[in-house]
């Protein structure tokens, strides 16, 4: 269970009015109209539960849930609360299993009633996997991107300035998922500002090609790194065109964390 999560914005306040919320596993928490949200999802709940979120891309979320698998543990039910929360906005809900599980970012709307596009399954896949958290721990994080549902305010603008990552890929493509990270320059540097202690997900875990939640990473998203291009086209964050093989990813999620 999630504890209970009251947040004051500080030096967001001029964009919103405090947050107080005691959510549960179904229903993971955006604090704000912005894209300050709490990320969370453990990696390895994310991990167990590939082939049952694959299951999701084929059809409406109140059409495949009910046949996926997710709802029949606790920790489907958990990654299933997040892909609710990334794809439907913070106004709407669905019913699945008997439990509601509430909107968020609002990333995919059309999803809760007929089959999700590519490019809607590819806007979920990078919230759900900028919302992992190695640790299973809460930190408040800004995502930002190319879709409108993604424009920061200007107070989320300056609030939130210090660069992580970025993610993309498709958990829920018809022949396997796939799931990237690139690093940002900050996060590279391993100082200890903000949070970025508290979040991996996007760096390597130095076995290999993979990021410490089991992404594959793509290198640095915006510098050369090692004489290697940078994963992605644009060199400057909010990161978009970012390789994944032998694809490029538009549909990209780039972290920020707080300044203070």
């Amino acid at each position: 269970m999630i504890k209970h999560v009251c947040w004051f914005a500080g030096l967001l306040a001029l964009a919103m009015a405090p947050a107080c919320l005691t959510p549960d596993d179904t229903a993971p928490e955006v604090v704000s109209t912005d894209r300050i949200i709490l990320n969370g999802l453990p990696a390895s709940v994310l991990q167990a539960n590939e082939h049952d979120l694959g299951a999701l891309g084929g059809a409406s979320l109140a059409v495949a849930a009910p046949k996926s698998g997710l709802l029949a543990t606790a920790d489907g039910r958990t990654a299933l609360g997040y892909v609710v929360a990334c794809a439907l906005p913070a106004s709407a809900s669905i019913t699945l299993g008997g439990a509601s599980y509430a909107g968020g970012v609002g990333l995919a709307p059309e999803w809760a009633t007929s089959a999700p596009t590519a490019s809607n399954r590819r806007w979920v896949t990078a919230c759900v996997l900028a919302r992992t958290n190695l640790y299973g721990v809460h930190v408040e994080i800004s995502m930002r991107g190319a879709n409108p549902a993604l424009q920061p305010t200007i107070a989320e603008g300056l609030g939130y300035l210090i660069t992580e990552g970025a993610y993309y890929g498709d958990l829920f493509a018809p022949t396997g998922p796939t799931e990237y990270a690139c690093l940002g320059l900050l996060k590279s540097t391993g100082l200890s500002l903000s949070t970025l202690s508290e979040r991996a997900c996007a760096a390597p875990d130095g076995n290999g090609g993979d990021t410490a939640c089991g992404f594959q990473f793509a290198g640095a998203c915006g510098v050369l790194d090692l004489g290697l291009a940078p994963a992605c086209t644009s060199l400057t964050a909010p990161y978009g065109n970012c390789r994944g093989g032998s694809t490029r990813y538009s549909e990209v999620i780039t972290v920020d964390l707080a300044t203070l």
